[in-house]
């Protein structure tokens, strides 16, 4: 799960809404890649989210 914000995986049907997700962190070894990844998932609302410095 390195790298991701919200990971939903083989899961129908979610709603994933109001939520804001920065990339950044105070670590300097890791990554900005955090975003949202949906895999193998159907179905899903994304409404209202913020992403930044996500990769």
């Amino acid at each position: 799960l390195a790298g991701m914000a919200m990971y939903v995986y083989d899961s129908d049907r979610n709603r994933i809404e109001n939520n804001d997700v920065s990339g950044l962190t105070n670590n300097p070894l890791i990554d900005s890649d955090g975003g949202i990844e949906l895999e193998a998932s159907s179905g899903n609302i994304l409404r209202n989210n913020i992403l930044s410095d996500t990769g």
